[in-house]
């Protein structure tokens, strides 16, 4: 993937940003708290700008590796990280009282991804040491299913949101995104900023 794929950021590449930030990131803990799987390959770890303090600038601390953390899937950490997220882009995009119901509808689906993750990321762990580097490979794959079908779920309810911005909220979210995206195409070398 290059940057050039996120040249015309809209609202359905938007949606996949943040809900890649919510499933993707969890993804790659989740493996990481099961040892791995021989044969699988971890997912990029995409978190959305209100991760970050500064749009454009990496977030060094978006992985368990770079905090020193041990992955910890299951115990609600995509609905905590959601909630910040949240909160966070809430704030960057200044949501009005008149797209409060947009807003609302758009976080909850968030919400409900979070935790669908959640479960998911704790269903996997009590299972992994008895997996088969096949088996593992499957339950990755049943993630992953799951994550393309939450951002199916959450893309509608981003665009409805995004259609409710006035045209500078929705430069802001394009230019927080957009930095997002270009951060995250970059090789893993070029990222420490």
């Amino acid at each position: 993937m290059t940057a050039r794929c996120f040249g015309r950021t809209g609202p359905a590449t938007l949606a996949l940003v943040v809900a890649g930030a919510m499933g993707m990131a969890g993804m790659a803990r989740a493996q990481g708290t099961a040892g791995g799987t021989a044969g699988a390959v971890p997912p990029p770890v995409v978190t959305p700008p209100a991760a970050s303090a500064t749009p454009g600038r990496a977030n060094a601390t978006s992985t368990p590796a770079a905090t020193g953390r041990t992955a910890d899937a299951g115990t609600g950490h995509a609905s905590a990280a959601a909630e910040q997220r949240i909160a966070r882009l809430r704030r960057e995009l200044h949501i009005t009282s008149a797209q409060s119901q947009q807003w609302d509808a758009f976080a909850q689906v968030m919400r409900e991804n979070a935790e669908h993750m959640d479960g998911l990321y704790a269903e996997r762990a009590q299972g992994v040491q008895g997996m088969t580097a096949v088996d593992g490979l499957k339950s990755y794959e049943q993630i992953a299913q799951a994550h393309v079908e939450d951002l199916q779920k959450l893309e509608p309810a981003f665009e409805t949101l995004y259609n409710a911005l006035s045209d500078a909220q929705k430069r802001t979210a394009d230019q927080l995104f957009r930095s997002r995206a270009e951060h995250a195409a970059r090789p893993a070398a070029a990222r420490t900023e």
